[in-house]
This record gives C-alpha cells, sequence and structure tokens, in this order.
C-alpha cells in the first residue's frame, strides 16, 4: 500500500506576488513579515508540510525565503515599501497595480537578467581573446625562448665552463 505523499510544491516568488500584494492591502496597507506569510500561505491553501519545508539545512523556510524575494520583487516595482524593520506598506503605485502588471514586471526583469549574462558572457569571450596569442605567435616566442636559453652560459650550466686562471 503506497502513502499519498503531501503535495510539496510552492508557487515562485512571481506567483506569489499578487496573494502578497493583496494580503498587504487587507492588513490596511501595511504588514508584518509574519502577518504576510500566514495571510499568503492562507490564501494559496499551504497546508502545515508546504509551510514548514526547510530550505536546505538551516532553519528557514522555503514559504519565507520564496516570500522575501516575492517582498524584493514588489520592491523593485514600486508597489512597496519598507517602512521598518520587518514591516512593509502598499505605495501609490501598489494600489493601482494588477496581475498584468506582475507578469509584466516579471517577463521584463527575466528580458533583463539574460540581457545581462549575455554581455557578461560576451565581455568573457573578448576578455580570454585579448589573453591569449595566436598559435604561431606562441610557438615562436617558446622556440626564441628555447634558442636564448641555450646559448646562455649562465642558463645552460655555466658551472661547467672553465674557470679563467
Amino acid at each position: 500500500m503506497t502513502q499519498d505523499k503531501p503535495d510539496i510544491h510552492l508557487p515562485s516568488h512571481v506567483a506569489m506576488a499578487w496573494p502578497t500584494l493583496c494580503a498587504i492591502r487587507r492588513a490596511g496597507g501595511s504588514a508584518t513579515i509574519a502577518d504576510i506569510l500566514e495571510q499568503v500561505a492562507a490564501e494559496l491553501s499551504l497546508d502545515a508540510h508546504q509551510r514548514s519545508l526547510l530550505l536546505g539545512k538551516g532553519s528557514r523556510t522555503l514559504l519565507s525565503y520564496r516570500l522575501a524575494w516575492t517582498r524584493t520583487f514588489l520592491k523593485n516595482m514600486g508597489a512597496i515599501s519598507n517602512d521598518g524593520r520587518g514591516r512593509w506598506v502598499i505605495t501609490e503605485t501598489g494600489h493601482s497595480i494588477t496581475t498584468s502588471d506582475i507578469k509584466a514586471a516579471s517577463k521584463q526583469q527575466l528580458a533583463r537578467l539574460r540581457e545581462s549574462e549575455n554581455s557578461r558572457v560576451t565581455r568573457s569571450a573578448k576578455k580570454s581573446q585579448k589573453l591569449s596569442s595566436p598559435p604561431e605567435r606562441r610557438l615562436r616566442t617558446l622556440r626564441l625562448r628555447d634558442l636564448f636559453r641555450s646559448n646562455d652560459p649562465f642558463i645552460r650550466g655555466a658551472d661547467e665552463l672553465p674557470l679563467p686562471l
């Protein structure tokens, strides 16, 4: 007999943005992190197991971690601001934001991340091209070095040369 495993799937930070915004609105426009966590978990019908999943080996839950990214996402949109330690307030912009605005902001953020990554890879490739020389030039450099070493008595065993009397 197999036991049903509890659904451990949690929505992404973007998927939790709208419920987070609604939780702050319902709280009168200002809410603590704990209030937001409880409201969002209730709205998404998360069970006790989903709420208590740990992030890695630490004591932080996956839900609190994702909600932290959700708050950062909403803050970057200008929808909420941090009024004090652990307290979040909805802004004027936040009062007018819709779910389609959140989706659009998510797409823009993803596009910026991709552009940034492509730019980083391009810069890295250009830098490595500058540092490496063509194979023919490198081979010529090695041959010249070997030639100088073989003709320099101090390098090829100066102790074998006869001492002047």
